[in-house]
């Protein structure tokens, strides 16, 4: 974890979701904690590119319209 890493956040899982990330951690020598956390900002940063690339597809596809 980042030292700036100061929040603890709970979650449920169902005995399945928590033995497949427990596993796939354990394979990647981290924490469970560690892992769903690296899954999250993974999943964010992805989403952050995905948005970028629709809005340049837009702009691409739409010059006339006004994207301020």
């Amino acid at each position: 974890y980042p030292p700036s890493a100061l929040h603890t956040v709970t979650l449920k899982a169902s005995e399945g979701q928590r033995c497949r990330w427990e596993s796939v951690a354990k394979q990647r020598k981290m924490a469970r904690g560690a892992f769903i956390a690296l899954a999250a900002d993974t999943y964010c940063l992805f989403l952050e590119a995905i948005q970028k690339a629709h809005r340049e597809y837009d702009r691409e596809m739409h010059p006339e319209q006004r994207w301020d």
